[in-house]
Order: C-alpha cells, then structure tokens, then sequence
C-alpha cells in the first residue's frame, strides 16, 4: 500500500472516530455554519454593498439595529428618567444578556462588541450541544441532520452576534434538560431566568409545567404546593426586574409600554395577522409571514407526535411571536421551536431538502438585508 493511501485511510478512520463524539460533531458543524455566515456577511458588505470596509472590522459589519441597546445597558445601565413613550428607551429590552455581558465586561479588557460576540458564540454552542444530547434519541437515523438545519437556518445568524437570542437559546436547552431528568425546580428556575431574557419564553412554562403536572412520581397534593413554590421561583427575575423598573422610571410595565415607541403598541394574540388585511401591506410583513409558513406546516402535520407539553409551548412561541402591529423577526422567533426541527429530522427526505434549501435562500437574503441596514432583517 503506498504511503498515500495509506495517509487517506488514517484521515478517513480519525475522521470517524471524530465524527463518533457528540462533541467534536456539534463543534465541527456550529464552526462550519459561523463560517457561511460570516462568509456571506463579508461579500455582502465588501462586495454587493461596496463599504470597504477594514476587513478585520466585524463590528462594522453586525453593530446594527439593537445592538446598541444593549451595549448602553452592559456599560452604563438603563435610562434613569421618568417614563415615558415619546421616544424610544432601553427599558424594552429584558435585562439578563446585557447585565450577563456588563458584567464580564468589569472583568475582562475588551470592548463590547468583542466580548458580548465571544459570550454569543459559548452560550449559543452549549444550548445546541445540551439540545443535541437531550433529544439526541428522537433525532433518527441522521441526527447530524438536525444540527444542520438548525445552524444554517435564516434566523442562527444572530446567535453569533450581540443579541439575547443566544443566552435565550442556552437557558431554553436547560429546562428542556431539567425536565426531561425531572429536576422541576432546576427547570423552572431556569425558565424564569429565560423570560428575563426574552418574554418569548413565556410559552417555556409549559415544558417544565405540563411535565410536573403529568409527572407520577407525585401525589397531587405535592402538586399543589410545590406549583406554588414553582410559581414563585418561575416570577422572582421578572418581579425584580420590574421593582427596580418601578423605581428608576416610575411604571414597572415600562418594558412592555415602551414599545409603542416601536410603534408597537397594546399587542394582542395574532395581531400581526390583522396587518395583512390592511392596505397597503409592507413587503417585509409579507416576507416574514411567508417565513412562518414552513413551521405551521411542520407543526399541524405532525402534532399529533409531539409531547402535549412542546406542543402547547410551540403555539404559545407563535401567539406570542404574532402579537406584533405587524409580521417581522420570523426568523429569529422560530429559532425557539426546536420540537419543529425534531419533527423535520424524521420526515421524508424530500422536504427535508427543501426546506433546507430555503433556509439557505433566507438566510442569505436577511443577511444581505441586516448588513446592508433593510428593516427586513429585524
């Protein structure tokens, strides 16, 4: 045997010892995805949109749109001022990713930027590697298939960079985690800290909720008492969060009142479902909408193999999600539908294909629209 083939067939035995470990399989898939990420993010910023830009410059590719938010939150706090909806106001944006990245600002010598993508990429990897072994059994035959379609979908972009999606989808792994060992404390104390990050992850009370609740290992007066203690772990982030609200700007709901700053205001159940009956309809309201589409397929095909509790937590994602002035950041909502991509790792190959490919028009589309600063892409 010649010493090439020879090389071939200890790269290629080394590859799937590699491949073998759960790990090295998340690491080597989540790089690939930051990757084509990053790669369409420099053509479209020093090809298409013709910037020039230092090519070392991330930050002028991805500082866009809330990340100044939360950077004045990390560096200096929220707004001390009474409230006010006349203009726009860091009080909308819940507290736990920025004050997570303020903090190891104190400790570690980087800008914001820098240290808030670094803190980005470590929490949005250990949320899909925690999600990977958690689900890992549910995944069929190609569970790398999972990985694939989670990483290279429209909206995992902002998990690299300074949004709360990341830390949203990390904590989300956690009570899917917690739940599934049976530790409800640990889930829902986890599920509290995911609403101080995103009031998305309301619906995440069902996972941990309908789970005790089915739970057989407790007799229903353990129920009773211990969903009052749960209750209360579950509603101690956002309570403290909305105290020092109460005391920094007059009105504990600021957070949800301010947005009509965003001219989003009183939002209800399926508001954004309303916009489409109005003329004339934005185009970025019909693009996000189209977006959702393939997920409420998913879904509705396949309720009926999915736990109660995902099932209830996937709409609550939706009801909340809609409950906009109009449809927008589709593609960010939908990265909390992970039972969605479970059902998709087991369906037939065709619209497995499919609905990847489409992943990938989207996601090259939104990050051409995020860099070169379009409203589609928020």
């Amino acid at each position: 045997m010649s010493n090439y083939k020879l090389i071939s067939k200890n790269l290629k035995k080394n590859f799937k010892n590699i491949w073998a470990n759960d790990f090295a399989k998340v690491l080597l898939i989540f790089l690939a995805s930051r990757i084509f990420i990053f790669g369409i993010s420099f053509v479209a910023d020093f090809g298409f949109f013709g910037l020039n830009r230092n090519l070392f410059e991330i930050s002028t590719i991805w500082n866009k749109f809330d990340v100044g938010f939360y950077k004045s939150i990390a560096e200096n706090g929220y707004e001390v001022r009474a409230y006010t909806a006349s203009k726009q106001a860091n009080w909308g944006f819940m507290p736990l990713y920025p004050i997570t990245v303020g903090f190891f600002l104190k400790l570690i010598p980087l800008s914001f930027f820098n240290l808030a993508s670094i803190l980005s990429n470590i929490f949005s990897f250990a949320g899909v590697y925690i999600l990977f072994k958690t689900l890992k059994e549910r995944l069929g035959e190609n569970k790398s298939q999972f990985l694939v379609a989670y990483l290279f979908s429209a909206g995992s972009f902002y998990l690299s960079i300074p949004y709360n999606e990341s830390l949203y989808i990390l904590l989300l792994a956690l009570v899917f985690y917690f739940t599934k060992k049976e530790y409800f404390l640990v889930a829902f104390a986890f599920t509290g800290l995911a609403i101080a990050t995103r009031l998305q992850s309301l619906a995440l009370l069902a996972i941990p909720g309908i789970a005790f609740l089915q739970s057989t290992k407790q007799s229903w007066k353990n129920k009773i008492w211990k969903s009052f203690i749960f209750g209360v772990v579950v509603a101690i982030p956002l309570g403290v969060f909305m105290i020092y609200l109460k005391q920094i700007t007059g009105n504990p709901l600021a957070f949800i009142q301010i947005q009509s700053a965003w001219e989003n205001p009183d939002p209800y159940p399926f508001r954004a479902f309303v916009d489409l009956l109005k003329l004339p309809i934005s185009f970025s309201s019909i693009a996000n909408f189209l977006m959702w589409l393939p997920f409420w397929f998913l879904l509705v095909k396949n309720y009926r193999k999915l736990p109660i509790n995902e099932l209830l937590f996937c709409f609550g994602v939706i009801i909340i999600s809609t409950s906009t002035h109009h449809f927008y950041g589709t593609y960010r909502y939908a990265l909390a539908l992970i039972p969605v991509y479970t059902i998709l790792n087991n369906e037939k190959s065709w619209i497995q294909q499919l609905f990847l490919n489409v992943q990938l028009v989207a996601t090259v589309i939104y990050i051409f629209a995020f860099v070169g600063g379009k409203f589609l892409a928020v």
